[in-house]
């Protein structure tokens, strides 16, 4: 399929300004998010010197998104709204 852009795939759509402008965001959000995540548990390790409580709060961060992105799959596919 051609692209109005006379190019295929995701190469024609980053050609696109507000795209592009939209994955930048999303690239420094996603990065900031990360850096977020690595500072609590930094500063969880400062606070208490404990190995333990910083891998608590660094898999505190991380499981809901272990747990939640299974379930959502399977909630994306039994409802697909494509097909309504």
């Amino acid at each position: 399929m051609t692209e109005p852009g006379g190019g295929t795939g995701a190469v024609s759509l980053l050609r696109d300004p507000n795209i592009r402008r939209l994955s930048i965001a999303y690239t420094f959000s996603s990065i900031g998010t990360a850096m977020a995540g690595i500072a609590v548990a930094y500063v969880a390790y400062r606070q208490t010197g404990s190995v333990v409580l910083t891998a608590l709060v660094f898999s505190g961060n991380t499981l809901p998104f272990l747990f939640l992105v299974p379930l959502s799959s399977r909630l994306a596919t039994q409802f697909d709204l494509r097909s309504r």
